[in-house]
């Protein structure tokens, strides 16, 4: 009888534990590049693995990519897209509601005023805060040109509503 090698809930980060996904890793490593990603699929099959991967990938010593990463957990607290882009948002910036003051807290140390930001934490909307954070010019004055900011969730089949 064969012995499975891989335990549940744990990344396979060996040469003997992963390995035979050269091609899954050179798609995800273009479309990181091109925009969004999911990975899906049942339980058990390394998803969390491949994730690790591709950040090391994308940001490892050696790497021909310039990126951060950004990783949060699923948990059963996560109900809405609300509390998911809270969960990535705790990861990379820290909120001063009292003097309207975002930081990040990855790549270059940089502090913004933005009353709208802030009023969007206070009034917990945090989806519309970090999509206005990706979309408007904030993270261009964090990050230069060639580098990538990967925010992801992990687990999120853990989330009541993944």
């Amino acid at each position: 009888m064969l012995d499975n090698p891989f335990t549940p809930s744990e990344i396979a980060s060996g040469a003997d534990e992963f390995f035979g996904r050269q091609e899954e890793l050179r798609l995800l490593e273009r479309a990181v590049r091109q925009g969004s990603v999911v990975i899906q699929g049942g339980i058990g099959i390394g998803k969390s693995s491949l994730l690790a991967r591709v950040i090391l990938l994308m940001e490892g010593f050696g790497s021909a990519h310039n990126a951060r990463s950004v990783i949060a957990v699923g948990n059963r607290d996560v109900r809405t897209g609300d509390d998911a882009a809270r969960l990535i948002l705790e990861g990379f910036v820290r909120v001063d509601e009292q003097s309207s003051k975002i930081s990040f807290k990855i790549g270059s140390l940089v502090e913004i005023e933005s009353g709208e930001l802030c009023r969007f934490f206070k009034e917990g909307r945090h989806l519309a805060a970090l999509k206005r954070m990706i979309e408007d010019d904030y993270l261009p004055r964090v990050f230069s040109n060639n580098e990538y900011l990967l925010l992801a969730i992990d687990e999120a089949d853990k989330c009541p509503r993944p």
